[in-house]
C-alpha cells in the first residue's frame, strides 16, 4: 500500500493544529518566554519539528534526548526539588466562603445565619491566573484572614478551587474545579471571634495550603496536586 505524502501529513495535522494553538495562546499571557523546548515521543516527527520551526522560528531547542526527557527531568527534580525556581499559575486559584450579602450578588446565593445575610460560594481569590510565583520564598506569601461563620462551629472544611478566569464570582461558575480539602480545627470554646490565617504556597508539582490557628497557634498543612 502506497500513500501520499499529503496524506500521511493530514492524519497529523489535528493535533499539531492544537499544539501550535495553545503555545500561541500561552505566549499571549505570558511574557519573555525566549525559548521553546520540544520534548516527548510527538517531538521527534519531522513534520512537527518542521511546522514549529517556520511558526515559532528561533525560539524552537530540539534537545538530543526529546523521548527520555520527561523522564530524565523527573529523576533530576527528585534529586533536587529547587531546580524549578518559579511557575506561572494556569488558574486562579481560591477558596469557598460566605461573604456579606450585597445588592450585586444573586439572590440564590443569600443565606441567613443569626438575622445575617450572608453569601454563599463566594470565590475568594489568593492568586490570580498568569502570575509568576517563587516556588522557594513561602515566607512572602500572602496570608489571609477566614472567620468562622458561627460561635459553635468546632471544625471547618476550605474549599479550595481552581478557576480558567482571571475573576470569578461564584465557585459553581463553568470552568471552576474543586482541587482540595483542607480540615481546620477551630477553638473549642466557640469562640465567634477566632481568627485563622490561610496560605496558599506553591511548589515544585503540588500546591501547599497552610493553615494557622492565631489564638491557639496551631499549623494545619495539606497538599493537592496540580491540575491540567
Amino acid at each position: 500500500m502506497v500513500l501520499s505524502v499529503k496524506l500521511v501529513k493530514s492524519f497529523f495535522d489535528d493535533a499539531i493544529d492544537k499544539i501550535v494553538r495553545l503555545i500561541n495562546d500561552l505566549l499571549n499571557k505570558v511574557s519573555g518566554i525566549d525559548d521553546i523546548v520540544l520534548v516527548g515521543g510527538f517531538s521527534e516527527s519531522k513534520y512537527l519539528q518542521t511546522v514549529m520551526r517556520s511558526t515559532f522560528g528561533n525560539k524552537i531547542i530540539i534537545p538530543s534526548y526529546q523521548s527520555s526527557a520527561v523522564q530524565h527531568g523527573a529523576v533530576i527534580y527528585g534529586y533536587e526539588q529547587k531546580g524549578i525556581a518559579s511557575r506561572v499559575c494556569k488558574y486562579t486559584y481560591g477558596i469557598a466562603r460566605m461573604m456579606e450579602f450585597k445588592s450585586y450578588h444573586l439572590l440564590s446565593k443569600r443565606v441567613t445565619i443569626d438575622g445575617v445575610d450572608f453569601c454563599d460560594d463566594i470565590f475568594y481569590k489568593h492568586i490570580e491566573i498568569g502570575t509568576t510565583v517563587n516556588v522557594a520564598d513561602a515566607q512572602n506569601v500572602e496570608a489571609h484572614e477566614y472567620f468562622p461563620s458561627q460561635s459553635e462551629m468546632r471544625n471547618a472544611v476550605l474549599e479550595v478551587y481552581a478557576s480558567p478566569k482571571q475573576n470569578p464570582m461564584y465557585v459553581d461558575e463553568e470552568g471552576c474545579q474543586l482541587v482540595g480539602l483542607v480540615k481546620v480545627d477551630i477553638d473549642p470554646k466557640g469562640d465567634i471571634n477566632s481568627k485563622f490565617l490561610v496560605k496558599m504556597i506553591f511548589g515544585g508539582t503540588e500546591l501547599r495550603i497552610e493553615v494557622t490557628d492565631v489564638k491557639n497557634n496551631i499549623v494545619t498543612i495539606s497538599s493537592v496536586d496540580f491540575i491540567g
